[in-house]
């Protein structure tokens, strides 16, 4: 199986989230583009790869989330990965008081604990909006793009990906609430 652990954001946060992308698909035409669907919108803690067996990952998001309050979360910022020159990823980053780059830490440890191989990129909490099949040139709509949006992280998920030609689907397997 496929599976990642992510952070579910409140509805009204995710709402305003595709509104603002929803302005960008005029603005940003490039051939080989694919925008993520609202259903798909989430902000990875950890992605554990393929030919995972669900006994390895079962428990994790119960024991990040523990008694944890739901953190407030902003996205203050329009970016791309690797870079806005050469971007692949088009992305909004989140900031908060620290607890999802925690909570992203620990699910990293456990996992690595677990068996899984060490990431070893830099933990950067964001929500993936489009995909690019060559790097595109973003520079001007990354500097020009004024974001400021606000709201809860709900939930620790789960989830078990599963690729297909219109682009992934997701299964919730399972989910633990934050304290409100």
């Amino acid at each position: 199986m496929r599976a990642f652990l992510a952070f579910d954001l409140e509805e009204a946060l995710i709402d305003s989230a595709t509104a603002l992308t929803n302005g960008f698909r005029e603005r940003v035409v490039v051939e080989g583009l694919r925008w993520c669907r609202r259903e798909t919108l989430h902000v990875t803690a950890r992605f554990f790869g393929d030919g995972v067996e669900l006994s390895s990952v079962t428990g994790l998001a119960a024991r990040l989330v523990g008694e944890r309050s739901a953190p407030r979360v902003r996205i203050t910022k329009l970016d791309a990965f690797p870079d806005a020159r050469r971007a692949k990823v088009l992305v909004l980053s989140i900031e908060d008081d620290g607890t999802v780059a925690d909570v992203a830490k620990e699910a990293e440890r456990l996992a690595v604990e677990r068996g899984f191989d060490e990431e070893k990129r830099t933990y950067r909490p964001h929500l993936t909006i489009a995909r690019f099949r060559e790097p595109a040139d973003l520079r001007k709509l990354v500097t020009e793009t004024n974001v400021d949006l606000a709201g809860n992280v709900d939930a620790l998920t789960l989830y078990e990906s599963k690729l297909g030609p219109n682009g992934p689907s997701y299964a919730a397997l399972e989910r633990v609430t934050f304290m409100r």
